[in-house]
């Protein structure tokens, strides 16, 4: 294995072309411990590679950055080693390097027992919900049995408080290679007890280490919590929402064609700089997963580390998630203070950079400063409303997420939000595949068997809501078009456009039109001629607009086949230019005035007249000039060329030079 890299450049080889085939158990370990306690000495007995990759770990004798190793165990297992610091300033890196592990290694030292930072690395492992811990006791052969029996009587009394009680300590001696095999079987038997998530296809990978190699590019490592990534795949990078293509798949130094859940991974991308790229950034499946600058959580002020002291609402705190730390607010529900040691509840976190959270995501809690583990829990609602004072809606929601309540959380969801939800949000904040969030929903019915919820849909887009809650915004929209009409009397109504900005309620615009077809398909508005109406209301603006109409039909019929230009005959009217307009535009839905250039128009009567005498003529002598044509419509020439243009344009008449014909598919004006 190459420490420093985990990919390396395989151009001009025969392997390029070739992958290796992987056992099919693999599983990631991660390291813990207080610093000096063997962590990195023990895995380099282990696997025969140093962790330590950098000088100055190396001078100085201490693991600052995560180092990576590969081991093989009984049973045809392969594992990840994840080794992290144990000095209590890098503690950020150990939480980066905790994430996502499936068994960890707990190093105490035989001569030291149980040190400051072996329980904060306790609580830290319990707090990101780390299913299985073997205790490997270091350095046996610098003690005696007895001090060694009393070393392992503390720490299963310090275990017998975690969820570890039973976890196995195995003595070892990484220099006599005594132990070793005795803690790869209980590393084994853990393995085949740990579960790994395999429920999901999305891909969720956090971003560890960032590199650039010469001949390969850019290559990033991590272990992959979720879904498999093969060469070629498209990924989104979060929360930059950047795409990337996976040029090549690494686990441990071997050309492999995918990777799968539980895998320490190196990937070579294209498509962004190395500059573009940060440890603590995620790769997704694109369009997967979005990311939140809030989020709602369980969280738990640990007794131990919290220094005894009360947590007040408000304060600041460092949040680790996967591989980064970011800052933000604590914020504890329904105007509480504070919270005492010990006390488990519900929170709002507020970030200041937004992380690319799921539902059930675990992550630790530090205080600003000092920048110690006060705690952690697990994400409920990774996209919440800003609001710290909780519904009873909003409990059955967070309720329902503790208990992991597919169909009820599916529906309080739902219910807890005061607009349609769309099928995507739900998606966002359960993780659920869309079949499933809708087969969840299919079973939620009223007493009479009828569905639960009323499903708007508008250009592929599902948005679900109560009867009332679409009753309620389509109140909404009539009370804005009644004021509408109110303030304006004359007008018909008002452009979609217009009355989606004064709708207050903020819905994506699909949202919007399939609450307006709602309302035309229950007959609560009007659409005509894009504009929306209030059928009660726009009653005086229809009258006051077939009113309009009928004077410019009766202006334009005295006139009869001499009509004036468009904008004497609005003149004559009375009608300003916008309403006498609209009228001459109805009259020509109706039928009865034709529009035949941008200043002319004729009844269709009238015009119909012209049409006849033109025909006529052209069909008993064939051809005609517009001087003949104009005298067969006994017309003047004003009027004349701009109906032979209409006819032409019409496609009833064919111009060649200065002669016109019927066309030979002449139909009727």
């Amino acid at each position: 294995m190459n420490n420093s890299t985990e990919i390396t450049n395989t151009s001009n080889s025969d392997t390029e072309s070739r992958h290796t085939l992987l056992p099919k158990r693999r599983f990631i370990i991660g390291t813990a411990g207080h610093i000096d306690h063997g962590k990195s000495t023990l895995v380099k007995a282990l696997t025969g590679s140093d962790p330590d990759r950098l000088k100055e770990e190396k001078q100085r004798g201490i693991t600052i950055e995560l180092g990576f190793a590969e081991l093989d165990l009984p049973g045809g297992i392969m594992a990840g080693i994840v080794d992290v610091p144990g000095h209590e300033k890098f503690i950020r890196q150990m939480i980066a390097g905790a994430s996502g592990i499936d068994v960890a290694l707990v190093c105490i030292a035989c001569d030291d027992g149980v040190m400051p930072q072996t329980r904060e690395h306790l609580a830290v492992l319990q707090l990101l919900d780390i299913p299985a811990c073997v205790v490997a006791l270091t350095k046996c052969d610098i003690v005696d049995a007895d001090w060694q029996k009393l070393v392992q009587e503390e720490i299963r009394n310090e275990l017998n408080s975690t969820i570890y009680k039973n976890a196995p300590i195995i003595p070892i001696s990484a220099l006599n290679n005594t132990g070793l095999e005795e803690l790869k079987k209980a590393l084994a038997d853990c393995a085949q007890s740990t579960k790994q998530d395999t429920s999901s296809a999305n891909v969720r990978m956090p971003i560890d280490r960032v590199f650039t190699i010469k001949g390969a590019g850019t290559v990033i490592t991590g272990t992959l919590w979720q879904g498999t990534v093969h060469e070629n795949d498209e990924l989104e990078l979060l929360p930059e929402k950047q795409i990337v293509r996976v040029r090549g798949v690494q686990i441990h130094g071997h050309n492999v064609e995918l990777s799968t859940p539980g895998t320490r991974t190196a990937l070579n991308l294209t498509g962004l700089d190395k500059k573009e790229l940060h440890p603590g950034d995620f790769l997704v499946t694109p369009g997967t997963l979005q990311a939140s600058d809030r989020f709602d959580a369980q969280f738990t002020y640990d007794p131990i580390l919290s220094a005894k002291k009360p947590l007040k609402s408000g304060t600041h705190i460092r949040i680790s998630h996967g591989t980064r730390e970011v800052i933000g607010r604590l914020l504890l529900m329904n105007n509480n203070e504070s919270l005492d040691p010990g006390e488990t509840t519900f929170v709002q976190i507020r970030l200041d950079t937004p992380l690319p959270l799921s539902r059930s995501d675990h992550f630790v809690v530090r205080l600003l400063s000092p920048a110690r583990v006060i705690g952690g829990g697990k994400v409920l609602n990774p996209h919440p409303r800003r609001r710290t004072i909780l519904t009873k809606n909003d409990n059955d929601l967070l309720d329902a997420l503790v208990k992991n309540d597919e169909e009820h959380i599916c529906a309080a969801i739902i219910d807890s939000s005061t607009v349609p939800v769309s099928l995507q949000e739900i998606e966002h904040i359960t993780g659920y595949s869309q079949k499933k969030i809708r087969d969840a929903l299919a079973h939620q019915t009223t007493g009479k068997g009828k569905p639960l919820y009323l499903v708007l849909k508008h250009s592929g887009k599902f948005y679900f809501a109560r009867k009332p809650i679409i009753q309620k915004l389509v109140a909404t929209l009539e009370n804005i078009l009644l004021e509408f009409h109110a303030n304006n009397p004359s007008e018909l109504g008002i452009s979609k456009g217009a009355l989606e900005q004064q709708f207050p309620y903020h819905i994506e615009h699909a949202c919007f039109e399939a609450l307006l077809k709602e309302a035309l398909m229950n007959n609560k508005l009007i659409l005509q001629d894009g504009k929306v109406s209030h059928p009660q209301a726009s009653a005086g603006a229809r009258s006051l607009e077939a009113k309009a109409a009928q004077t410019i039909e009766s202006i334009l019929s005295s006139y009869d086949k001499t009509p004036p230009t468009i904008d004497v005959l609005i003149a004559e009217s009375g009608l300003d230019t916008t309403k006498g307009s609209q009228a001459i535009l109805t009259l020509e839905k109706l039928g009865k005035v034709k529009r035949i250039s941008k200043t002319l128009c004729f009844t269709q009567q009238t015009l119909d007249s012209f049409w006849t005498n033109t025909k006529a003529y052209l069909e008993e002598h064939g051809s005609g000039t517009a001087t003949q044509l104009k005298e067969a419509m006994g017309t003047s020439r004003k009027y004349a060329i701009p109906l032979l243009e209409y006819f032409d344009a019409q496609k009833l008449t064919i111009r060649q030079q200065d002669m016109r014909t019927l066309a030979k598919n002449k139909g009727e004006q």
